[in-house]
C-alpha cells in the first residue's frame, strides 16, 4: 500500500536526501549513539538503492547521489567525527 505515497515520498527525498545523507553518515561516524548505527546504515542503503533503481540508465552514474555522499564526506562534523574517534588510543585487546 506504500505505492499510494511514493510520490510524496520521492519529493521529499528529493528535498531533504542531502540532509539526511549528512545526517547518516555524521551519524555513523560517531555523531550518534553505537545503538542506532543500523538504522543509519539502512537508511543510507535505502537512499541509495531507491535512487539507483530509479535511474533509467543504471550504467551511468547518478549525479544526484554522488553529490549527496560527496558533501556528506566532506561535513566538517563528519570530519570532525572521524578525527576525535581516530585519535583515540584504541586498545581493544586490554
Amino acid at each position: 500500500k506504500l505505492t499510494q505515497f511514493a510520490g510524496g515520498i520521492d519529493n521529499l527525498l528529493a528535498q531533504h536526501g542531502e540532509a539526511i545523507t549528512k545526517a547518516c553518515l555524521g551519524g555513523l561516524s560517531g555523531g550518534a549513539p553505537q545503538m542506532l548505527w543500523p538504522s543509519c546504515s539502512e537508511c543510507i542503503f535505502s537512499i541509495t538503492q531507491h535512487i539507483i533503481s530509479s535511474t533509467p540508465d543504471a550504467d551511468a552514474p547518478n549525479s544526484v547521489l554522488c553529490t549527496w555522499l560527496r558533501t556528506a564526506m566532506i561535513e566538517g562534523s563528519l570530519v570532525a567525527n572521524t578525527k576525535k574517534h581516530n585519535s583515540r588510543n584504541w586498545n581493544l585487546c586490554d
